[in-house]
């Protein structure tokens, strides 16, 4: 083959041909580095690629940045790439190509020396330089002579030794004297010739001339009578001979039938095959019953309704109506035995007599032991039928033992232990009712108290769709010092229904507050306002809850207007708010606040490393992965490695009982002292429990980009050598890997959903970088970011959405995909791969029990509240 560019630039790193720690070259030198699998020539940006040899294009992948870096995992490290595959069986791939410089396609056949692109440092790249895989019959090899690799050089000319620039000669071969001839026989009896052309090269051969209608020894077969044959046979003068008797008939003819009656209604036949064999008989059928009463199918709900129907040739009770998912409707859609289960949120025609839609609710979030306060809660009536006044009751769940009063039971004010409030007015279908109740936390209560309610129906049964349940939590309002120990510790902020700690639950409430000056003036103009205003304008005050705020009524404005201006005063106090953001944002950015004494794990374990260390992962139990970077070769595809080492939960370091102890990539378990994943320097998968255990083999080779399930029973990740990647699963009960995508274009840095029932993954699979999204079970694949780009409009500078790049997987939180690229971090919408936010100069994002966390431009680390 011939250099594949035609600037003078030699090898610059040659392909390591030996197994252990360290290289060698082809000539054993150290003009190499460990593990490299091609050879690198350092290309300047831009440099024109050539096919080395002629062959078929099998493969491209465009769609990385031109400048990559070190641990970058796009096109699979590769970057953007083509691969040709000559006729003897060999191979070579290019990579690190300019993003959109690709002029050839899958399919195409290329001469030697035709343009295929030009050079960069896409994907897994230290600077711009061509990597050349060289393979042979799938296998790399190293294409230079040597000591160490092989005695024939695979180069028409390969330079020399140690920076070798191979010539730009194509193979060419003599393979005949001009003006000689060949003649062969050919056909039947016939016979063809070509001569040797001037450039010593064999010409076509030339028609076949005098041929027969067979060759000698030939013979054919054809039916005759009942699927007999008979035969004859080519002489040897290629002629045909005569054709023999008919043997072999069968008993019927192709093509005849027969039918007989079945069961109830049906008939069954067979017919006569190609092979003049009978046929087994067919399924027993028949035609529908006309006019067959009504049937009863013995199943539930709208299914029990059936119809007599020929089914196999039998009549059968078939249902009229398939199981469909519940609507709010009084109807058993779904046939299980009960209607509307589950709260269906989707109403019938016609709605049921009694249904409810919550629309807005309020309670004190603090109340002093024994104190009382008011709640309220608005429902709309979605039924069919009126509610009269005092039909519908507000029921609380408690969460202690059946029967037991509620923990937040006001026994002066409650119609039962377990009945909150009634409603005092009727309502028709599209009214609106008002329940108003007390809450009284007991005594000796000094944890927050969470309490379920829910609505019964005139009859006692519960209303059961669309929204007829609310949930309150209510703390006591003073914590002494000696109680301070022992209550457990409240939820993050960023789980609360809002980005900041409300005083009441609904869409309604102000911050909280902490008393300073002016601040008990406001809250008790507010208070004023709240009780002077009846409670249908009060629950007014949410415009976007009911939408229908009369414009018309002075009045009602100036009263809304006042309490806007007292609940925006609420700003004037002592706040639980978000900090000042610390880095830009665009979309709809979220507000940030510092983690101040609640540190992450990471945070905490980036606290502890020294200068020279880097942190590879951190536990939640206060283990962390450490290790030391390997220095990387200029302009090289080498790849991203540390000498590792495990760092206990008290502080002591632990070897990691691999190889040297070099990894490309460790992860932690979510679950609490749960195993390592580990990904050594030759690309081995493990997984790792930890101190004495020894590591369990699970695949190879796997690339760095590993992602656990939120359960920690599951391992995603990245398998084989590109051009063929496949993303797989590995089940750590069953010790089991499965396929998810099979092989095909490269595809990086999975990410489990919350559930754990789907994946995304970055990949530029149709061309267009992306991230993609795809179930377990390998169901559903679909682009999930740039849907609207096509490669065209990629080609002439259309943009989009990055993709994630490096090793570390995104964050699915919520309904949202987190993920590092481009000089910031960015969340889109997981269903319809919108961005929602982008914070520049930030970088990286995790969860843990305090949220997502992200690092800001200055350093500092703040929570992402939304």
């Amino acid at each position: 083959m011939r250099r594949p560019f035609n600037v003078s630039v030699g090898v610059n790193y040659g392909r390591d041909n030996y197994s252990g720690s360290g290289c060698r070259d082809y000539q054993c030198g150290g003009y190499c580095y460990d593990g490299h699998s091609g050879t690198d020539f350092p290309l300047s940006l831009g440099t024109t690629v050539v096919a080395a040899f002629a062959g078929q294009v099998t493969a491209t992948y465009n769609g990385c940045a031109n400048y990559g870096y070190l641990g970058n995992t796009c096109g699979g490290r590769c970057g953007n790439y083509v691969r040709i595959q000559n006729s003897d069986g060999t191979a070579i791939l290019y990579c690190h190509l300019m993003l959109n410089s690709i002029t050839v396609s899958v399919g195409q056949w290329v001469s030697c020396g035709q343009t295929v692109g030009q050079s960069a440092s896409s994907g897994n790249s230290t600077g711009p330089h061509l990597h050349l895989g060289y393979y042979v019959s799938g296998v790399t090899r190293d294409p230079f002579a040597g000591s160490c690799s092989q005695s024939t050089s695979y180069w028409v000319s390969q330079g020399t030794y140690p920076h070798p620039i191979p010539s730009t000669s194509c193979e060419t071969s003599c393979t005949c004297t001009p003006g000689n001839t060949q003649t062969q026989a050919c056909g039947n009896c016939g016979t063809r010739s070509r001569s040797c052309l001037s450039n010593c090269q064999w010409g076509s051969w030339s028609s076949c001339t005098g041929t027969g209608p067979c060759s000698p020894g030939q013979t054919q077969t054809q039916v005759c009578g009942n699927c007999g044959t008979q035969s004859r046979s080519c002489l040897s003068n290629c002629q045909w001979g005569g054709w023999s008797t008919c043997a072999g008939q069968g008993p019927c003819s192709p093509g005849q039938t027969e039918s007989r009656a079945c069961c109830d209604c049906g008939t069954e036949g067979r017919s006569c095959q190609a092979s003049c064999q009978w046929s087994a008989w067919s399924a027993c059928s028949g035609p529908d019953p006309v006019g067959a009463p009504p049937c009863d199918t013995g199943e539930l709900g709208v299914c029990a309704d059936g119809q007599q129907r020929c089914i196999g040739g039998c009549l059968t009770c078939v249902r009229l109506v398939d199981p469909s998912p519940e609507l709010c409707d009084n109807l058993d859609n779904d046939c299980d035995g009960v209607p509307d289960d589950g709260a269906p949120q989707e109403m019938g025609v016609p709605p049921p007599p009694y249904a409810a839609r919550l629309l807005d609710f309020s309670a004190p979030q603090r109340l002093g032991q024994g104190e009382s306060g008011q709640g309220w809660a608005v429902f709309e009536n979605v039924g069919s039928a009126p509610w009269e006044a005092g039909a519908l009751w507000l029921q609380a769940l408690s969460p202690v033992e059946e029967g037991a009063p509620s923990l937040l039971w006001d026994a002066e004010a409650w119609l039962a232990h377990d009945v909150a409030a009634t409603n005092a007015e009727a309502v028709e279908p599209g009214g609106f009712a008002e329940l108003v109740f007390s809450l009284k936390l007991a005594p000796t209560e000094r944890h927050p108290v969470t309490e379920r309610f829910r609505l019964l129906g005139p009859s006692g049964e519960a209303i059961r769709c669309p929204s007829s349940e609310l949930e309150l939590r209510v703390g006591p309002a003073r914590v002494t010092a000696g109680q301070q120990s022992e209550e457990p510790e409240l939820p993050p902020t960023a789980e609360l229904p809002r980005a900041w700690d409300p005083m009441v639950y609904g869409g309604c409430g102000c911050q909280t507050w902490a008393p300073s000056s002016g601040g008990g003036l406001g809250l008790g103009i507010l208070f004023l306002i709240l009780l002077t205003v009846p409670f249908r304008r009060r629950s007014e005050r949410c415009s976007t809850a009911f939408g229908r705020l009369s414009s018309g009524s002075r009045t009602s404005s100036l009263i809304l207007a006042i309490v806007l201006v007292v609940v925006a005063s609420c700003g004037e106090g002592e706040l639980v708010a978000p900090a000042q953001k610390r880095a830009s944002s665009t979309g709809d950015a979220p507000a940030l606040a510092s983690l101040g004494a609640r540190q992450s794990k990471l945070v905490r374990a980036l606290g502890a490393l020294s200068p020279e260390e880097e942190l590879l992962d951190a536990a939640e139990d206060g283990r962390r992965l450490v290790g030391r970077r390997r220095v990387a070769p200029e302009q090289s595809s080498a790849w991203l490695t540390y000498d590792a080492w495990l760092v206990s939960a008290q502080g002591h370091p632990v070897p990691i009982p691999l190889p040297d102890g070099v990894l490309q990539e460790a992860r932690f378990s979510p679950l609490s002292g749960g195993p390592i994943a580990l990904v050594d320097r030759q690309g081995r998968l493990f997984v790792w429990a930890g101190e004495q255990a020894k590591p369990s083999l699970v695949d190879h080779p796997v690339l760095p980009g590993l992602a656990w399930s939120r359960d920690g029973a599951s391992i995603a990740y990245v398998q084989g050598e590109v051009p063929e990647l496949t993303l797989r699963r590995y089940d750590l009960a069953k010790e089991r890997h499965g396929t998810i995508v099979a092989p095909g274009p490269p595809l990086a840095l999975p990410a489990f959903s919350p559930d754990g029932a789907e994946l995304v993954f970055a990949s530029a699979r149709d061309g267009v970088p992306a991230l993609y999204r795809v179930r377990t079970d390998g169901t559903g694949l679909g682009r999930l970011t740039n849907r609207d780009i096509t490669v065209q409009a990629l080609r002439v500078g259309a943009g989009g959405l990055p993709m994630p790049e490096g090793n570390r997987p995104p964050v699915w939180h919520g309904g949202q995909v987190v993920y590092e690229a481009g000089g910031g971090v960015f969340a889109v919408d997981a269903s319809r791969g919108r961005l929602r936010w982008k914070l520049e100069g930030a970088d990286l994002p995790h969860l843990g029990p305090e949220g997502l966390v992200v690092r800001l431009g200055d350093g500092s680390f703040s929570r992402v509240l939304e």
